[in-house]
């Protein structure tokens, strides 16, 4: 794509900052930005929002290494996790919103949502299951949560595409830019 994704324009922002603009106008107590390469530029561009920075030592590793970076500096008081993905700009705060009421009104454990008929992100999860992420899933990532417990995954009904639409491929890129203009 010529740069970081994370950093390429996304209408009145980047797509971090659009993201994270989300994310910190959601219920959200906290928001961790987990940053690995061009962490100097990334926390340049979402320090205005307020969030916590934290530097994944190892982003070759994938999204469970900044996953688990999130998870370390957790403090034992939390009792809920949300993972978004950085590339998914267009996952709202009404989204999140309702992810969060589903999660925190229901007896499951981990809750997704669902658009049609295809699973999204954001994950949010019970704390519960810090020190298994932490030590198990490298080869499956947050998948594996979800297939070794799927009696406890609430999925939610979303009518919005933005939580299966993510940028890997410049074409992706350009599809979502598409979308919001």
């Amino acid at each position: 794509m010529g740069r970081p994704k994370l950093l390429l324009p996304f209408g009145k922002r980047t797509v971090i900052e659009n993201l994270v603009h989300e994310a910190v106008n959601s219920c959200l107590n906290e928001v961790l930005v987990i940053t690995g390469e061009f962490h100097t530029i990334i926390a340049e561009k979402v320090k205005p929002f307020g969030v916590t920075l934290i530097r994944n030592p190892h982003p070759a590793k994938g999204m469970l290494s900044s996953v688990r970076c999130g998870l370390e500096s957790l403090d034992d008081r939390v009792k809920a996790i949300a993972v978004i993905p950085a590339d998914q700009p267009r996952i709202s705060r009404e989204v999140i919103n309702q992810l969060h009421h589903e999660f925190h009104h229901t007896s499951f454990r981990i809750t997704l949502p669902v658009f049609n008929g295809k699973r999204g992100h954001p994950l949010f999860f019970s704390s519960e299951f810090k020190q298994r992420i932490l030590t198990q899933y490298d080869e499956t990532g947050l998948r594996g949560l979800l297939m070794d417990f799927p009696n406890e995954v609430l999925e939610h009904p979303v009518d919005d595409r933005g939580v299966l639409e993510d940028m890997n491929t410049p074409e992706d890129y350009q599809k979502l830019l598409k979308s919001i203009s």
